[in-house]
Formats: C-alpha cells, sequence, structure tokens
C-alpha cells in the first residue's frame, strides 16, 4: 500500500523580538574591570575604577551586567557579559574604552508569550488540556487562532449547537444532535477566552457539520468540502477492507483541496491494532493515532487498572508494553495525537445526563487535534496545499521511535506527534 509523500519544502524559523531594552554580549578580561552593579534605596548605584566609564553606565541606564557563559570551559567565553541596558547608544560610548572592553557585540533576548485563554484551566486543574501543552499548542496560537471565515468540516453522528461552549459556532447541513460529534467539534473548535468550560484549537474558526449517515458515508466527506472546508475531520470507520469507489472518492476531495483527517482506529477496529482500518488507511488522508500526555510513571487512579501504568506520555499504549491497550498501530499511520483522557465537551442532552464536560479516549479524539491544528495553519498561511501541510506535520512532528516503550512498534508509529507550535 502506498500512503501520500513528504515533499521536500525547506521550513524556517523568525526569531520574534519583543520588548525596547538592548542586550549586549561585552569582553570583558580582567575582573576588577567589571562595573559593579548595586541598589541603595531603590536607586541603581554603578561604580568603576574609572569615572568616565562609571558615568557612561550611569548615564544610559544599565539594568543588569552578568557573565554570560559562567559555566563555559572555554577561558575566552568566561570573560564574556550580558549586558542588558535601556538604550543603544550605551555600546557607542564603551567601544572608545578597548582597553577594558576589547569586544562588544548585540545579542537578542526572545520571549515566548504563549496565549493562555482564560478559559484553558477552567474544568480539571489535574488533567484539563495536558494534551494541548503536550502538542505546543499555546505556541501556535501566538501566530493564529483561526478566522471566522474559516470552516472546519466535521462528518460525524451530530453535534449540539446548543452547547454554552458551541453557540454561535456552528452551520448544520444536517441538523442531528449527538454527543461524539459535540465531543469533536469542542476539540476543533470550542469558543474560547469566554470563561466557560475549555478552549478548543481553532477556536476563531467556524464548525461546518454533515450527519455521517447521510447517505454514503463518503459522500459527506465530499458534501463538506464542496461547501468550502478546506480541512474535514471524519472520527469514524466504515469499513475493513479497501474500496477503489472510496479511494476515488478520497482523490476528488484531495484535488478539490482539502486536508482529509481521519481516526486510524481504536485498537480493538477491525480486530487488533495491526490491522488497516478505512478511511484512515486510503491515500491522500491524514491518519491520525494516539499517544498518552500524562507524566511518566503516571498510574490509573480507579476501575479495574487501578495503579497500573497509565497514559504515559508520548507513550503508543494506555500502559506501556501493554498490546491489547493500544490504539491502530500500523505503516498507515501517519501522525499521533494525544487520545487517552482527554478533556472535551458533551452533549448533555445525551441520555438526559445533563453533562456538558467529560473526558474521552480514542483515536476519535485524536483527529480532531491534528484538524484543529490544520485550521491554524491554513488561517496562518492560506497559500499551503494539501500535500504541504501534510508535509509540514510530519517533518516537525516529536519523535516516538526513541522510545523505549515505542520500540516494539517500530514502523508502525507514523511520523511523530504533532507538534502545533
Amino acid at each position: 500500500m502506498m500512503k501520500n509523500k513528504v515533499l521536500p519544502i525547506l521550513l524556517f524559523a523568525t526569531s520574534f523580538l519583543f520588548g525596547q531594552n538592548k542586550l549586549y554580549y561585552v569582553e570583558i578580561p580582567d575582573e576588577n574591570n567589571v562595573p559593579k552593579i548595586t541598589t541603595i534605596d531603590g536607586k541603581t548605584v554603578i561604580s568603576h575604577n574609572d569615572i568616565q566609564v562609571r558615568d557612561i553606565f550611569s548615564k544610559h541606564g544599565v539594568i543588569n551586567l552578568e557573565k554570560a557563559f559562567p559555566t563555559s570551559k572555554m577561558p575566552y567565553l568566561r570573560t564574556i557579559y550580558l549586558l542588558e541596558t535601556k538604550s543603544a547608544g550605551l555600546i557607542s560610548d564603551l567601544n572608545k574604552y578597548k582597553q577594558y572592553f576589547p569586544y562588544t557585540e548585540e545579542t537578542y533576548k526572545g520571549e515566548t508569550l504563549l496565549y493562555t485563554p482564560n478559559d484553558y484551566d477552567l474544568i480539571d486543574p489535574v488533567y484539563h488540556h495536558r494534551n494541548f501543552d503536550l502538542i505546543n499548542l499555546r505556541t501556535a496560537w501566538d501566530y493564529s487562532t483561526g478566522d471566522p471565515n474559516f470552516n472546519i468540516g466535521i462528518s460525524d453522528s451530530g453535534i449540539n449547537t446548543t452547547h454554552e461552549d458551541l453557540q454561535g459556532k456552528v452551520t448544520m447541513l444536517t441538523n442531528v444532535s449527538d454527543w461524539h460529534g459535540t465531543s469533536v467539534a469542542g476539540i476543533a473548535a470550542a469558543a474560547t477566552d469566554n470563561n466557560i468550560g475549555m478552549a478548543g484549537i481553532g477556536f476563531n474558526s467556524k464548525v461546518l457539520f454533515k450527519y455521517m449517515y447521510d447517505g454514503a458515508m463518503m459522500n459527506t466527506l465530499l458534501v463538506l468540502s464542496q461547501n468550502g472546508a478546506r480541512v474535514v475531520n471524519a472520527s469514524w470507520y466504515n469499513s475493513c477492507s479497501y474500496s477503489s469507489i472510496d479511494q476515488l472518492v478520497i482523490d476528488e476531495v484531495h484535488q478539490n483541496g482539502t486536508v482529509i483527517v481521519v481516526a486510524a482506529g481504536n485498537g480493538g477496529t477491525c480486530g487488533g491494532p495491526d490491522n488497516y482500518v478505512y478511511p484512515a488507511s486510503y491515500n491522500h488522508v491524514i491518519s491520525v493515532s494516539s499517544v498518552g500526555f500524562a507524566k511518566v510513571g503516571n498510574v490509573a487512579c480507579c476501575g479495574s487498572g487501578a495503579g497500573l501504568p497509565f497514559n504515559w506520555e508520548d507513550r503508543v499504549g494506555i500502559g506501556p508494553g501493554v498490546n491489547n491497550d493500544r490504539h491502530q498501530t500500523n505503516d498507515m499511520v501517519d501522525l499521533r495525537a494525544p487520545g487517552y483522557d482527554v478533556v472535551s465537551l458533551f452533549d448533555p442532552n445525551y441520555n438526559n445526563q445533563g453533562t456538558k464536560y467529560t473526558h474521552i479516549y480514542g483515536t476519535s479524539i485524536a483527529a480532531p487535534q491534528v484538524s484543529g491544528v490544520v485550521s491554524l495553519m491554513l488561517t496562518a498561511n492560506s497559500c499551503l496545499n494539501t500535500e504541504e501541510v501534510e508535509t509540514i506535520l510530519k517533518l516537525t512532528s516529536a519523535r516516538l521511535d526513541n522510545i523505549q516503550e515505542n520500540q516494539p512498534y517500530l514502523g508502525k508509529l507514523g511520523a511523530g506527534r504533532i507538534d502545533a507550535g
């Protein structure tokens, strides 16, 4: 079987600088010539053997001076100091005193602002959105939070559009309500920064919904694509065997410029975790399976597995090394995302439970994490095509094959675990 090729593209990283202070490397070979900076009664006081140097430091508002590399084994690097100042003119003046400061060079103070919504940790202070932390989502939010004109297509069993975290966000091509699609939609695009419930990944984007059983299941993907969805999520399967007709449908959706993200299967799907599941295993589909997100060493709190290894970070199995407790692990899996004990929305009308939020297990909840990230990518850069999106996701994913508990599954892990940032 053949899956999508990874395009040979180049990825460039750009440093974004914040703040007005200047940062410099300054060589000071003789420690006797290091200016002394102290604070007395809230005022900064600077002293130096040379009065003119002292006046220069005082004039330009030095904030901090410290060794840049105090643990270096190289003698030269131990003479380099990190100087923070409010004025670029300081270095120009210091260059007149090469006998004290032979070399200066501007450097930069990078800052990661990590956009954090006010509903990021409202529900569960222990597990809530630790899955988002693992996929580095808040870094991605510094670049994009979605776009109201962008639709994330979801083919599923139904969405409760009256849910407090989905109101006004969903366009229904079929009006059906159910807990499963509600959970999927919540991960992809729940209302965010609203002091309610949870955060969604592409939260400024909208959801376009099509009922999965409305005619041929594969046709729902095509209809969503034809209605403008540039990414479509399918957290379901319809077959354990290949269909040439279904592959043609996938091909048309792909050619239409839509990224197709599908849940890979939950281990028991199609008879076992090594088996192929469709549509996840078709070409031009991003097949998503699961990893854990909890701290290594975490054990189950309750139930039949109480006290046993559970949901370990970046491990394939719910219990490391337990074959029966892993989701789909085969050579058609493309990527992985957290799929155990993930917090999401729930349909309060389901069985009259009144529950609005719950913990979800399965690749059904891993897939919309990838779909949500794709929505961020495409709203940050609408010129990306489907192959480029998949290539970037794979080339920037976190390695899983160097983890001991994953060693039995080499060649079946996919490219890695997504890194949204």
